[in-house]
């Protein structure tokens, strides 16, 4: 197993966050598995990859992720 991986929010019941680290590079990964928008406080920095919404709401160290 290369690389490793860090659950962000182990105890948030609606969100899956983690961040995956390997070869130099790391990927930080947000889902919202809920039927309602969630706000979350986390430092993100780095371009988004992918997104199933038409925007993403980011400033400084918040992130609201629509529902799913």
């Amino acid at each position: 197993n290369e690389g490793n991986y860090t659950d962000l929010l182990p105890s948030h019941e609606s969100v899956w966050v983690y961040r995956r680290q390997a070869n130099g590079q790391t990927l930080t990964v947000l889902a919202n598995l809920s039927n309602q928008a969630q706000k979350i406080e986390l430092s993100v920095k780095g371009e988004v990859l992918m997104n199933n919404n038409d925007e993403l709401k980011m400033r400084e160290n918040t992130v609201v992720l629509k529902l799913y």
